[in-house]
């Protein structure tokens, strides 16, 4: 189970009682003996999750299995549940377009984190202060950008994130409210596959912030208005996207096979 297609043919068989440097291999005087392990060499590999094999290429890091595909489906949050994981979180935006749509109903004086996903080691937060909603975006090599969105009137309000791959390991950020484009920051770096390392969560930003001054002011700084839902809808994936060069690497493994 690799890009290079192991079958029985690739065992060798050695007896390390008699000869302990692998001189000389037994596999074809023995078929059954070959056989036997292979079957049971198989039943462990599936057992302790030792598939997909790689030949180097990091094609088993790339290639995901189908049922992996339900990770990158849009998805629904819903405030007072417990931080989505961090690989859940990740799939949603790695290497793709995300738009974040944030619904709440805000009144004069409401203010806190509507969502944030990372830490200090990068990730995004999008937060209400002083009547104006704002996202930061840390790009986890020590830079971050903020953005002020403006004011949020008082009622029912629906803010955007549109966090876009544009392939070569960059990304636009554009902050919306109503549908309206408030503010932007084009080519920013890419978050990287180990981060953020912390999942999203919604109406506060617990343990290690993404944000640091913000929270040296408010803490996690949980939202005093309501939030109805904040929803993920995955785009495609960008043009550099490692999966859209799967075969290529599939060659390469099977070259060295």
């Amino acid at each position: 189970m690799g890009p290079a297609g192991f079958d029985d043919g690739e065992w060798e068989l050695y007896d390390l009682g008699d000869d302990p440097t692998e001189t000389r291999d037994l596999s074809d005087a023995n078929p059954g003996r070959v056989a036997e392990l292979s079957r049971r060499w198989d039943e462990l590999a599936r057992a302790g999750q030792v598939y997909p094999l790689d030949e180097g290429s990091l094609w088993r890091w790339i290639a995901r299995r189908d049922a992996d595909r339900v990770h990158e489906q849009p998805l629904t949050l819903w405030p007072r549940t417990p931080s989505l994981d961090h690989w859940r979180s990740s799939r949603l935006l790695w290497h793709r377009t995300c738009d974040i749509t944030i619904d709440i109903t805000h009144a004069t004086g409401d203010a806190g984190v509507l969502v944030a996903h990372g830490d200090q080691g990068g990730g995004y937060v999008v937060w209400v202060e002083h009547g104006r909603v704002h996202t930061a975006f840390n790009d986890g090599n020590g830079h971050l950008t903020e953005l002020d969105g403006g004011e949020l009137p008082s009622g029912p309000a629906t803010i955007g994130l549109r966090i876009e791959a544009l392939g070569g390991w960059h990304t636009n950020l554009v902050l919306s409210v109503g549908g309206d484009e408030r503010a932007r920051a084009d080519d920013l770096p890419m978050l990287f596959p180990m981060a953020p390392f912390e999942g999203i969560s919604i109406g506060r930003d617990p343990r290690s912030p993404v944000h640091w001054d913000l929270h040296q002011r408010h803490g996690s700084f949980a939202f005093s208005g309501a939030i109805h839902q904040v929803h993920y809808q995955p785009g495609e994936p960008a043009p550099d996207h490692p999966e859209n060069f799967l075969e290529i690497i599939r060659q390469i493994g099977s070259a060295f096979e």
